[in-house]
């Protein structure tokens, strides 16, 4: 018990490091100076209260790791997802639309909610993917053995400057207010509240065939990585999911959306699901639901097809998986039929 207490101190003390050296000067939005910083949730508080029980949610994507002490699973609400990029003038106004549980019940999403949404996924993979960055640098002054530093330089490097292009973009729609710059492909509305709550970038590797979407491997400047967004917002007594993409990434998901809307109804939201644990590191579950989905181990296993704890930056290591290794879709449990409601 003693280690475990020791290791999770020294991860939370690299952690604080590397966060304290990532802040800021100035707000990301509205660039005023020599302000207080809002600990700004991902997915909007409200919806996460939805499936809180005494104020407390599970971090799925810690507790995937469950052989690796050094992270906490459960977290309170104040501190689910958050991250200290804006003032607290640009969170509580900014994102109105979004943050904003009589819009999310509303189908066919307007651009500027959809842009709204994408801004605050993309804060929040920079604020991440800036303190992962820092890690190995820490370490490495404190002479751990770190292995191909220059390489993850050069990806947090290509990373940024991708996260930058896509806020300057999504923020002159909003500005400008310009219509359709987006595309909905799925959205849905249940009438019952499910367990877990997500709201995240994906940049998907294969389709469902198998077929390459994303060369996540290329360092090619010109080459750009196309981002899908998934939500699934449980709210009081109601779910609404969404999958969409700014228009431009359309062509790329082509073949990924034709295959998708195969699928039967049951079948959309079993392979949502598998989207979710694959690609997301930003999954809450309600301490309600039952251990054995907690411990189910193909969701574990899934969880660990693409993003690596081993690997500070969040590498994709599912190319390390033989394909009959890999986990499929109707292998893991769908926890947006009924039968798991909260």
């Amino acid at each position: 018990m003693q280690e475990i207490i020791e290791k999770r101190k020294f991860m939370r003390e690299i952690w604080r490091e590397a966060e304290r050296s990532a802040r800021l000067d100035k707000c990301f939005l509205c660039g005023q100076a020599n302000i207080a910083f809002c600990n700004s949730h991902l997915t909007p508080r409200f919806i996460l209260q939805n499936i809180s029980e005494n104020g407390e949610i599970f971090n799925f994507h810690n507790f995937s790791f469950h052989d690796d002490v050094s992270f906490d699973t459960k977290c309170g609400l104040n501190n689910s997802g958050t991250f200290r990029f804006i003032c607290c003038k640009c969170d509580s106004t900014y994102f109105s639309d979004y943050e904003n549980e009589n819009n999310i019940k509303k189908l066919n999403w307007g651009s500027k909610l959809c842009s709204q949404i994408i801004i605050k996924n993309f804060l929040s993979r920079m604020h991440k993917r800036c303190i992962d960055g820092l890690i190995p640098d820490i370490l490495l002054r404190r002479g751990f053995d770190i292995q191909n530093i220059e390489f993850s330089h050069e990806l947090l490097r290509l990373d940024i400057k991708g996260y930058n292009g896509e806020i300057r973009y999504q923020k002159g729609i909003i500005e400008n207010n310009l219509k359709n710059k987006h595309y909905i492909f799925f959205q849905k509305r249940l009438n019952y509240k499910v367990p877990f709550a997500v709201q995240s970038d994906i940049v998907i590797h294969r389709n469902i065939n198998g077929d390459v979407i994303n060369d996540v491997y290329c360092m090619d400047e010109n080459y750009k990585m196309r981002t899908m967004h998934l939500c699934i917002f449980p709210l009081k007594q109601e779910t609404v999911i969404a999958l969409f993409m700014d228009k431009f990434s359309r062509k790329r998901y082509d073949k990924f959306i034709r295959s998708f809307q195969m699928l039967n109804d049951n079948e959309k939201l079993h392979y949502i699901s598998y989207l979710a644990f694959k690609y997301s590191e930003d999954i809450f579950f309600s301490p309600l639901i039952s251990k054995e989905i907690i411990d189910n181990e193909n969701l574990h296993k899934l969880s660990r097809e693409t993003y690596d704890d081993k690997n500070f930056g969040g590498a994709y290591v599912d190319e390390l998986h033989s394909p009959n290794n890999l986990v499929d879709f109707r292998q893991i449990p769908n926890l947006l039929l009924p039968q798991y409601h909260i």
